[in-house]
C-alpha cells in the first residue's frame, strides 16, 4: 500500500504483478453462548453488531464469493460476501460479508474481540 494512494503492487508465485485494492471488511457473525466454569452461561446476540477492518485484496470480490478473513496470524475462516458498495467519503469499497458457518466457536469469537485490527460497531 502506498501512503498517497489506495493501490499497492504485489506478485504471485508466477511472478505476475497485481495491484492490491484497499477495502474495508464489514463482518457479520452469528450469536453464541459463552460457557465458563462456575458461572452462568452468557448468551451473546450479534444481530446488531458488525466488525470492521481495513484489508488489501487482490481483486474486489462479488456477492456470493467466499473469501478468507484473517483474525489473528494463526486464525482465519471463510466468509461469504453479501454485497460490495463504494463509499465516497472513505474512497474505497466496503465488503459486507458474513461468517460462512452456522455457529462460531467461542475461541474464534474471543480471538476476534482481542484482535486490535477489528473494530466492533453497534448498529
Amino acid at each position: 500500500m502506498t501512503r498517497n494512494g489506495r493501490l499497492s503492487k504485489s506478485s504471485d508465485v508466477t511472478g505476475r504483478y497485481y495491484m492490491a485494492v484497499d477495502v474495508v471488511m464489514n463482518l457479520k457473525i452469528p450469536g453464541l453462548t459463552l460457557q465458563q466454569v462456575g458461572e452462568p452461561d452468557q448468551v451473546v446476540n450479534n444481530t446488531a453488531v458488525r466488525f470492521r477492518k481495513p484489508a488489501s485484496l487482490l481483486t474486489v470480490p462479488k456477492a456470493k464469493d467466499t473469501i478468507a478473513v484473517t483474525v489473528t496470524p494463526d486464525i482465519s475462516w471463510p466468509c461469504v460476501v453479501d454485497r460490495v458498495d463504494w463509499s465516497d467519503p472513505e474512497n474505497l469499497f466496503i465488503v459486507s460479508c458474513h461468517y460462512a458457518e452456522r455457529r462460531i466457536p467461542a475461541h474464534e469469537y474471543l480471538a476476534l474481540l482481542r484482535d486490535l485490527a477489528w473494530h466492533r460497531i453497534e448498529l
